[in-house]
């Protein structure tokens, strides 16, 4: 079996490309022996930059959703003795911090939401 298993991949080293289906099944026996990847892309031939670009290509996003911005909706008391426009500070999924005022449009803010969480709302 061993025999047939190195065959098979000294087969596809010698091949110019590998299709996604034959790359996947490099990645899987990769994962189930022990060899780093450079011994293993050593013992059984293959080019070592090729199995690199293949595992980044085929690496699977991560499973944890990435986290959404949503606009609420906030009521402010009035302050009829402030000259000064009011400011608010909101925190951001990211962990950012915007400051604007209070008579922020919120079209505008929404669009600033966006620009800095790098997603629409």
């Amino acid at each position: 079996m061993e025999k047939a298993f190195a065959d098979r991949l000294r087969k596809l080293s010698a091949a110019p490309r590998w299709s996604p289906t034959q790359a996947q099944w490099v990645i899987d026996e990769l994962g189930r022996c022990a060899l780093t990847i450079a011994d293993f892309t050593a013992k059984y031939g293959l080019p070592e930059s090729r199995l690199y670009y293949w595992r980044k290509r085929l690496a699977k996003p991560s499973a944890a959703p990435a986290p959404t911005a949503s606009l609420v909706e906030v009521r402010l008391p009035t302050r009829s003795h402030s000259p000064a426009p009011s400011r608010i500070e909101i925190e951001l999924a990211s962990g950012r911090r915007l400051c604007v005022a209070e008579t922020i449009e919120p079209q505008r803010l929404q669009r600033l939401v966006e620009a800095l969480e790098g997603q629409s709302c």
